[in-house]
Protein backbone atom coordinates (compact mmCIF):
# COMPACT_ATOMS: atom_id res chain seq x y z
CA UNK A 1 0.00 0.00 0.00
CA UNK A 2 1.53 2.92 -0.99
CA UNK A 3 1.27 6.77 0.98
CA UNK A 4 -1.57 8.14 -1.13
CA UNK A 5 -3.86 4.84 -0.23
CA UNK A 6 -3.08 5.07 3.10
CA UNK A 7 -3.84 8.71 3.38
CA UNK A 8 -6.89 8.34 1.86
CA UNK A 9 -8.16 4.60 3.92
CA UNK A 10 -7.25 6.88 7.09
CA UNK A 11 -8.82 9.65 6.22
CA UNK A 12 -12.38 7.56 4.95
CA UNK A 13 -11.62 5.69 8.74
CA UNK A 14 -12.11 9.07 10.27
CA UNK A 15 -14.59 10.31 8.38
CA UNK A 16 -16.73 7.13 9.08
CA UNK A 17 -15.85 6.80 12.90
CA UNK A 18 -17.79 9.55 13.68
CA UNK A 19 -20.87 8.30 12.98
CA UNK A 20 -22.97 10.30 11.00
CA UNK A 21 -21.98 11.14 7.10
CA UNK A 22 -21.37 14.45 6.23
CA UNK A 23 -23.46 15.94 3.56
CA UNK A 24 -21.10 17.50 1.23
CA UNK A 25 -17.64 16.75 1.23
CA UNK A 26 -15.19 19.33 -0.46
CA UNK A 27 -11.51 18.32 -1.57
CA UNK A 28 -9.12 20.71 -2.28
CA UNK A 29 -5.65 19.30 -3.70
CA UNK A 30 -2.14 20.48 -3.06
CA UNK A 31 0.58 22.64 -4.90
CA UNK A 32 1.38 22.28 -8.33
CA UNK A 33 -1.46 19.40 -8.60
CA UNK A 34 -4.98 18.86 -10.05
CA UNK A 35 -8.42 17.57 -9.04
CA UNK A 36 -7.39 14.85 -10.64
CA UNK A 37 -5.20 13.72 -7.65
CA UNK A 38 -8.33 13.16 -5.57
CA UNK A 39 -10.16 11.15 -7.89
CA UNK A 40 -9.86 7.91 -5.52
CA UNK A 41 -10.88 10.00 -2.56
CA UNK A 42 -13.61 11.19 -4.61
CA UNK A 43 -14.90 7.77 -5.66
CA UNK A 44 -14.79 6.23 -2.62
CA UNK A 45 -17.04 9.02 -0.91
CA UNK A 46 -19.11 9.15 -3.47
CA UNK A 47 -19.77 4.83 -2.99
CA UNK A 48 -20.52 6.16 0.40
CA UNK A 49 -23.34 8.14 -0.58
CA UNK A 50 -21.64 11.78 0.25
CA UNK A 51 -22.09 14.31 -1.70
CA UNK A 52 -18.50 15.18 -3.22
CA UNK A 53 -16.99 18.81 -4.96
CA UNK A 54 -13.94 18.18 -6.05
CA UNK A 55 -13.13 21.52 -8.14
CA UNK A 56 -9.37 22.58 -9.25
CA UNK A 57 -7.88 25.77 -8.85
CA UNK A 58 -4.37 27.24 -10.15
CA UNK A 59 -2.48 26.73 -7.46
CA UNK A 60 0.45 28.99 -8.34
CA UNK A 61 -1.26 31.86 -10.46
CA UNK A 62 -2.22 34.09 -7.58
CA UNK A 63 -1.77 34.64 -4.31
CA UNK A 64 -3.08 32.49 -1.29
CA UNK A 65 -6.22 35.25 -0.78
CA UNK A 66 -7.24 35.07 -4.14
CA UNK A 67 -6.46 31.32 -4.58
CA UNK A 68 -8.73 30.85 -1.10
CA UNK A 69 -11.87 32.54 -2.45
CA UNK A 70 -11.50 31.41 -6.18
CA UNK A 71 -11.12 27.86 -4.98
CA UNK A 72 -13.34 27.55 -2.51
CA UNK A 73 -16.62 29.68 -3.20
CA UNK A 74 -17.26 27.97 -6.15
CA UNK A 75 -17.26 24.87 -4.01
CA UNK A 76 -19.79 26.02 -1.04
CA UNK A 77 -22.15 26.78 -4.11
CA UNK A 78 -22.38 23.41 -4.89
CA UNK A 79 -23.06 22.13 -1.26
CA UNK A 80 -26.90 22.52 -0.25
CA UNK A 81 -27.19 25.69 2.50
CA UNK A 82 -28.81 22.98 4.59
CA UNK A 83 -26.01 20.14 4.01
CA UNK A 84 -23.42 19.96 6.42
CA UNK A 85 -20.17 20.95 5.10
CA UNK A 86 -16.61 19.08 5.19
CA UNK A 87 -13.04 19.68 3.38
CA UNK A 88 -10.51 17.14 2.98
CA UNK A 89 -7.40 18.87 2.14
CA UNK A 90 -3.93 18.18 0.96
CA UNK A 91 -0.87 20.58 1.40
CA UNK A 92 -1.83 24.04 -0.13
CA UNK A 93 -5.64 22.89 -0.29
CA UNK A 94 -5.35 22.87 3.94
CA UNK A 95 -3.74 26.50 3.88
CA UNK A 96 -6.92 27.86 1.44
CA UNK A 97 -9.26 26.69 4.21
CA UNK A 98 -7.27 27.95 7.12
CA UNK A 99 -7.10 31.24 5.33
CA UNK A 100 -10.75 31.37 4.54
Amino acid sequence: MNFCQKLYFIIILVIFSTGTHASCVILLHGLARTSSSMDKLEKRLIEESYHVVNLGYLSREATIEVLARRAINPALMQCKSEQEINFVTHSMGGILVRHY
